[in-house]
C-alpha cells in the first residue's frame, strides 16, 4: 500500500467534495458513466461495487440511477482511506482495504466501478487490481473503468507532474503512481481476462497545478519551474497555460472503458 498517498487522501478527505477538487472529480461525467453502466441490462436486484471509491460520488449517482429505473441496488464501497469512506454520505457497506487484495467474495457483483484510481497504483501493481475486479464480478458482470489516459508522447510528463507533486507535498514514498496510456489500459483489461472491451473517449479534465494548496509556496515554485521547462511541443499537446502568480493549468484526457466477464 502506498502510505504516502494514503496520508494525502486522509488529509484532503474533508475537502474532496468541494470546489478545489471539482476538475479532478469530473462530476459532469456522471451521465456518461451511468450510460456506460448499462442499467437497462442489469438484473432487477443489482449488486454494485465502487472500488477505490474515495467519497463515492459516482457510486452513489449510479445507485440512484438504478433505483430510479425501478431496480433494487445494494451498494458496496471500498477504499484504502477510512477518512475518504467517512465522507461517503450514503447507507452502504463500507470496506477499508487495498484494491489489490479485496476482502470480498468471488463472483459477487453485477457491476464494478472504478473512477480515477488505477493511476494511484505503481505500474507493476495495476494488473493485480484489475484481476481482483474480475474475481469479484459475477459471470456476465460488467466493469466500468474511468481513467486519466495519457498519450505515449505525453505520458512521461503527466507521470512526472503527479509524482513530483507527491514529493514536494510530502506525500512521496518509494512507489510512483503511473498513468497508463489507452493501449496500456486495454492491455491490462485483456491480460486480466476481461472480454468485449469498449472505449469511449475523450473528455478533458482541466487541472490547476497549484489550485488546491497542498504544498508550500516555495515548493509550488519548484513545481512550476519544472512545468515551465517542458518542451513547447509537449506543452501544446497537454494544453498547458500559465496563469497568474506562476500557476499553471493543463488538460488531462479522460476515457471510459467498459468490459465484461
Amino acid at each position: 500500500m502506498n502510505t504516502g498517498l494514503l496520508r494525502r487522501y486522509n488529509k484532503i478527505a474533508s475537502s474532496w467534495n468541494g470546489d478545489a477538487y471539482a476538475s479532478l472529480r469530473r462530476d459532469d461525467m456522471i451521465p456518461a458513466i451511468i450510460k456506460a453502466a448499462g442499467i437497462s441490462t442489469l438484473p432487477r436486484e443489482v449488486k454494485v461495487l465502487e472500488a477505490m471509491c474515495g467519497t463515492a460520488k459516482f457510486g452513489i449517482a449510479v445507485k440512484e440511477a438504478i433505483e430510479e429505473y425501478g431496480k433494487i441496488c445494494a451498494l458496496t464501497l471500498l477504499d484504502f482511506s477510512q477518512a475518504m469512506l467517512a465522507q461517503a454520505n450514503i447507507k452502504a457497506e463500507k470496506v477499508c482495504a487495498d484494491v489489490c487484495e479485496m476482502p470480498l467474495p468471488s463472483e459477487n457483483f453485477d457491476l464494478v466501478l472504478t473512477r480515477f484510481g488505477i493511476h494511484d497504483l505503481a505500474q507493476e501493481k495495476q494488473i493485480f487490481a484489475i484481476r481482483e475486479v474480475l474475481r469479484v464480478l459475477k459471470e456476465g458482470g460488467h466493469y466500468v473503468l474511468v481513467a486519466f489516459c495519457s498519450s505515449t508522447k505525453t505520458q512521461f510528463y503527466y507521470n512526472r507532474i503527479a509524482n513530483l507533486k507527491d514529493e514536494l507535498a510530502g506525500n512521496k514514498n518509494k512507489e510512483d503512481r503511473h498513468f497508463p496510456t489507452e493501449n496500456e489500459h486495454i492491455t491490462l483489461l485483456s491480460d486480466a481476462g476481461f472480454k468485449n472491451i469498449e472505449v469511449k473517449k475523450f473528455f478533458y479534465s482541466k487541472i490547476k497545478l497549484q489550485g488546491t494548496g497542498e504544498m508550500s509556496d516555495e515548493n509550488g515554485k519548484l513545481w512550476a519551474d519544472f512545468i515551465s521547462k517542458i518542451p513547447n511541443k509537449i506543452k501544446k499537446k497537454m494544453h498547458i497555460q500559465k496563469q497568474a502568480n506562476s500557476n499553471f493549468e493543463y488538460d488531462f484526457p479522460v476515457t471510459i472503458f467498459m468490459a465484461g466477464k
